[in-house]
Parts: C-alpha cells; sequence; structure tokens
C-alpha cells in the first residue's frame, strides 16, 4: 500500500453484523476466483472477538474451510511458552495454508497475532506429516517427525502432544483432537489409524486419513539447532556455560519459553500475507488502536528484560534472561494495513466516515433492544416485541430471531404465538433463515 488508508470502507456495519459482511465478501470473492486457496484475512480487533467469528461463521457457511490464527495466550518475553492447543491451532492453519488442495479458506486472526512473525512458508510446508490407511509409510519417519515437532516421547499416551512407540503400533494424541490416534504398522505398510479411549487404551473407531501439525513453531533439527547457537552466541557473546537456554537447545531439548527466541531458528521470518497471497485484509473496528497498543506493550516489556538483564549482570554471575530485539519477531510497521502487504484492504466501521471517497454503505443499523419495555411496569415484553415484529412485516421486512438452541427456538415461537404472532417460520440455519420467504 502507498497509504494508511484502507483500499475500502464499509460503512454502517455495527456490532454483531461483522461475521455477515465477511460472508458476503469471501462468497462474492470466491464468485470472481473460486479457485482461490484464501477467500478472505478478518483481522479481529482481540482474541475474543476472533473466537466469536468463528463460531458465528461455522453457522453461517457450513462445510467452509474456516482457519484461525490466534496470538500466543502468553506476554510477550515470556517465560512460559504458549499453551499446546493455541500452537496446534496456530501450526494447523499454517499447514493448511501450505497445501495446495486448500480452497477459498477463511482465515480468522487478531491483531496481536497479525503483528507477530511467522515460521517460513517453506518450513512449514514440510513440517506437516500426512499418511494414509493402507499406503507404504515409514514408521521411523513418523517417530522422527513427531520428536522434533514438538510431540513428548512417554510409555502411554494420555494427554495431547504426547507419543508412544509399541512394537508395531505408534500412539500420538495431536493437540485440539478429540481423541488420540493409534497407528498400526505391518513393515513399512500402514494397516490402519484408529481413535482410542486414552483413560481404557481401547479403540473406538477408524480414520481413513490424517494431516498432522506441529506441536510446536519450533524445528529441533541439526541445522536449526547450529542456526541458534551461532545467532544466539553473536546477539549475546559466547558466554553461555551456565545458559540454561543455550545447553537445553545444543542438546536438542526443549526449553519453557524457547518459543520467544523463534527467529534464531531460521534464516527469515514471514508475515501471514506470505501464506495467504492476494487474498482481501478485512479489518475490525479498533484494529488501529489495538494495533499501536500491542507495538507499545512489546517495546515495555522488551526494556523491562533489557534493564533486568543489565541489573542482574552487575550484581551476580548467573546467566539472566536474554531478549531478543522486538524488530526480530514483531512487525515494525507503523500501521496495521502495511502487513496486508500488496493485498486489498477493507476496513469495516459501524460508522460513516468523513471522507466518504471509499466508502460503501453496507446500511446496517442497530436493532431495537427493548431496554425500555424490560424497564416498565405497565407493558407486556412479548407484546411489544410482536409489534415491532407486526410493523417490520408491514414495511416489508423481514426479522430473524436467533435463539440459544433449537428448545429455546421453539418455546420463543410459541410464546410469541400466544401473544399474537401469526405464523412465524422456523428456520434450521443462516441459509435456511435467508431463503425462507
Amino acid at each position: 500500500m502507498t497509504d494508511h488508508r484502507p483500499d475500502r470502507i464499509i460503512a454502517n456495519v455495527p456490532d454483531g453484523m461483522q461475521p455477515l459482511m465477511l460472508a458476503r465478501l469471501v462468497e462474492a470473492r470466491l464468485k470472481v476466483a473460486p479457485d482461490a486457496p484464501v477467500g478472505a484475512v478478518f483481522v479481529a480487533r482481540d482474541g475474543g472477538r476472533l473466537l466469536r467469528m468463528a463460531e458465528i461463521l461455522e453457522q453461517l457457511m457450513p462445510g467452509h474451510p474456516i482457519l484461525t490464527l490466534p496470538a500466543w495466550d502468553c506476554l510477550p518475553y515470556d517465560r512460559v511458552s504458549p499453551n499446546g492447543v493455541t500452537i496446534s491451532a496456530r501450526m494447523t492453519t499454517l499447514a493448511a495454508l501450505t497445501d495446495p488442495g486448500t480452497r477459498g479458506a477463511v482465515v480468522l486472526t487478531a491483531v496481536n497475532a497479525l503483528v507477530q512473525k511467522l515460521p517460513p512458508r517453506d518450513v512449514v510446508e514440510v513440517m506437516s506429516f500426512s499418511a494414509k490407511a493402507g499406503q507404504v509409510v515409514d514408521s521411523d519417519r513418523l517417530i522422527d517427525w513427531a520428536a522434533r515437532n514438538g510431540y513428548l516421547r512417554v510409555p502411554t499416551v494420555r494427554e495431547a502432544g504426547e507419543f508412544a512407540v509399541r512394537g508395531g503400533l505408534i500412539d500420538l494424541y495431536p493437540a485440539g483432537a478429540e481423541a488420540p490416534l493409534r497407528f498400526d504398522f505391518f513393515g513399512k505398510q500402514l494397516e490402519s489409524i484408529r481413535t482410542f479411549d486414552p483413560e481404557s487404551q481401547r479403540t473406538s473407531g477408524t480414520v481413513g486419513a490424517i494431516a498432522l501439525a506441529p506441536m510446536s513453531e519450533v524445528l529441533l533439527d541439526e541445522e536449526s539447532i547450529k542456526r541458534f547457537r551461532r545467532n544466539y552466541t553473536t546477539a549475546f557473546g559466547g558466554h553461555t556455560t551456565d545458559d540454561p537456554l543455550y545447553a537445553a537447545v545444543s542438546a536438542g531439548q526443549r526449553f519453557a519459553g524457547v518459543e520467544h527466541w523463534l527467529p534464531f531458528f531460521y534464516e527469515r521470518m514471514d508475515a501471514l500475507a506470505d501464506y495467504t497471497g492476494d487474498a482481501p485484509f478485512i479489518f475490525d473496528d479498533q484494529a488501529r488502536e489495538a494495533f499501536a497498543e500491542r507495538q507499545v506493550q512489546v517495546r515495555d516489556y522488551y526494556e523491562a528484560r533489557e534493564q533486568a538483564r543489565a541489573t542482574k549482570q552487575a550484581v551476580s554471575s548467573g546467566a539472566p534472561y536474554k531478549p531478543i530485539p522486538p524488530e526480530l519477531l514483531y512487525a515494525t510497521k507503523a500501521h496495521p494495513f502495511e502487513l496486508a502487504d500488496d493485498a486489498e484492504v477493507v476496513q469495516l466501521s459501524p460508522f460513516v466516515p468523513p471522507d466518504e471517497s471509499r466508502t460503501t454503505d453496507a446500511g446496517g443499523r442497530v436493532a431495537h433492544n427493548f431496554a425500555a419495555e424490560r424497564q416498565a411496569t405497565d407493558l407486556n415484553l412479548f407484546e411489544a416485541v410482536v409489534a415491532v415484529l407486526k410493523r417490520e412485516r408491514e414495511a416489508g421486512r423481514r426479522t430473524i430471531i436467533a435463539c440459544w438452541s433449537e428448545g429455546s427456538r421453539d418455546r420463543m415461537a410459541q410464546v410469541l404465538r400466544d401473544h399474537g404472532l401469526n405464523h412465524p417460520r422456523m428456520a434450521e440455519n443462516w441459509r435456511d433463515a435467508e431463503t425462507t420467504s
């Protein structure tokens, strides 16, 4: 982009309408480019809105690939690693984006995740492991892959991120999976892939094929360990005899919080735009403010670590925490729109901005919330709802009422009938509601 303005602004998108607008933008793009690997990238202003968007889109676009790239659930320059489920979601998404078979995916991320750099695309492409029952598969390759990509070898698999080897059987529990997997080998042939109960260890089902994502963004192989050692000593000097991080990585072991030195393991780091190509980036309202806040937070944590390091070096001979410069792991762009690279940038806004030259009016309005009717003692709330629904119908507009479950939907319909609403139509999902006349 040549400036910090979006290519398009879609105004009058009140809170709650973003999922519908995103679904429409994705559908419009896929009509023009049906073979596009990515339909769109949505950047939420925080993780909570990201999860909410994912839940709603799964209902709005059933069967459509929805990929989430959450931010690490730990502070910058922390002493702990991100949660395994978070890493699994991130690596599953990145692996899917390198898969040639991916079509029309919707990528959902948050500002804190967009700011952070990612492992190189070409490295992630070979970090995944795919297998199909009945094919020739090298069991040693699966064992080596699990060990190099963050899985812990144990006698018996009970928790996500573990794997076990027992003769021709390899048990592995992918993070985020509902059940662990049991790979049954006969020689070089993978005879079956089955799910099993981690408590009883009894098999419960079969899987025809599987695509596994790494449990870590850090690839520990001979080359990456050499690269880490070289970068670490270049950045912090050669005094590493009492450095537990340096010693653990040198021995091929994972160290708590090692992800915070992620750039030292790779020749370069990539951005999300390197994975998503020309897919448009659609930014949530207030994403720019969240971006600026995150940059300040990263800088503050880095300076605090540097100050603590200098203090510790002055009073102790022990190894202090050695933070890498922020620009190695985090984007240094002045504006979040620049992180879209050359892709189209769309800004969603609940208001019409002063500069309307690039603005499209989505026509969204906040619906009646019945706050006054709830407080009134002389009004029946459901009669007020029915009155509003009738006015909307007379004006030629349809109203969709979303309920928590099918049971609550059925009870709501009966209550509204009791208060004078004739023939409410029952929809099974959003698609059904849109097409119901």
